[in-house]
């Protein structure tokens, strides 16, 4: 995901930086050379925490790509690509590609989903 830079915080020892895409805008942190205001750069968006189906994750209202910052979340609208019986999936956003866990969803894909997270993290890819 192409993500600019808007601002950087050094929260402890993480960098937290603010970011604008072309379907919004969140926090997250970043695992790289911190960056300065301002660069664009393409990176991977990691998802480590659990999304558990009804509780941080539902189906979309709408069907469009977007991500925020909400009440402390990251909101993150995407459409659900595939999904393993393990509860790994890939959520399409705008083009990009995330790979997560979701607990407990049953239903078909695609799909749009909402999901509500705690935290995410950027790893530049240096492309």
């Amino acid at each position: 995901m192409k993500v600019t830079i808007d601002r950087v915080t050094l929260i402890g020892s993480e960098n937290f930086v603010h970011f604008t895409t072309d379907v919004g805008s969140a926090v997250g942190v970043w695992k790289g050379i911190s960056p300065n205001v301002g660069e664009s750069h393409d990176v991977e968006i990691d998802v480590t925490e659990r999304i558990v189906w009804s509780v941080s994750g539902d189906i979309a209202l709408q069907n469009l790509y977007s991500i925020e910052v909400e009440n402390g979340l990251v909101n993150l609208s995407g459409k659900i690509i595939s999904m393993e019986a393990d509860g790994g999936a890939a959520i399409e956003v705008a083009g990009s590609v995330i790979l997560l866990d979701i607990f407990g969803y049953t239903g078909d894909v695609p799909v749009f989903v909402n999901l509500k997270i705690e935290k995410i993290s950027l790893f530049p890819t240096g492309v």
